[in-house]
């Protein structure tokens, strides 16, 4: 299953990555989100940093991310093991007065029950979580949840390609 969410920030990508290494606990994370993560790690740098996520709720259940890749600035990339196995990766994409904030994962469930419940009431669940946390991320830095709607201008040409590659995931 992949999942993709994206929103244009007015902020350079050094003041919204430290944000980003904080996904899910963060003071800035909405406040009563069903998705959460803990630390249970302290990694001394970014990459090995290990937490436990959820989605809380009668049906809710949780699963681990680690840290597997990091470039300052520009991407981190968590292993997700347990209830969910695959990959989560948020990516930064720099523009001259904004910063697109991607979060992609691409993860399968365990079959049977895990993947009913997922369908039956947790996908939905999920996704409201990642979209309200973008909202609230830009909400922290901008004051704004709607943005300020301009075009992004592409600082270099390896940022086009990543855009295409994005979408070509979103659309198999």
């Amino acid at each position: 299953m992949i999942v993709h969410h994206s929103i244009r920030v007015r902020a350079s990508a050094k003041e919204i990555y430290p944000m980003l290494l904080e996904w899910g606990m963060g003071d800035w994370w909405p406040e009563g989100s069903r998705l959460r993560c803990v630390g249970f790690s302290q990694a001394r740098e970014v990459v090995g940093t290990r937490y436990r996520c959820g989605i809380s709720g009668l049906l809710g259940f949780s699963w681990d991310a680690e840290v597997v890749s990091s470039s300052a600035g520009r991407e981190i990339s968590r292993k997700l093991s347990g209830a969910l196995e695959g990959v989560e990766r948020l990516y930064l994409i720099p523009g001259r007065d904004t910063c697109e904030v991607h979060v992609l994962s691409d993860f399968r469930l365990g079959s049977g029950v895990k993947g009913f419940i997922w369908n039956l009431a947790l996908a939905r669940a999920h996704e409201s979580a990642v979209r309200d946390a973008l909202a609230a991320l830009r909400w922290r830095i901008e004051g704004t949840e709607d943005g300020d709607g301009t075009d992004m201008q592409q600082s270099d040409p390896m940022d086009s390609d990543r855009r295409r590659f994005l979408k070509s995931l979103i659309r198999r």
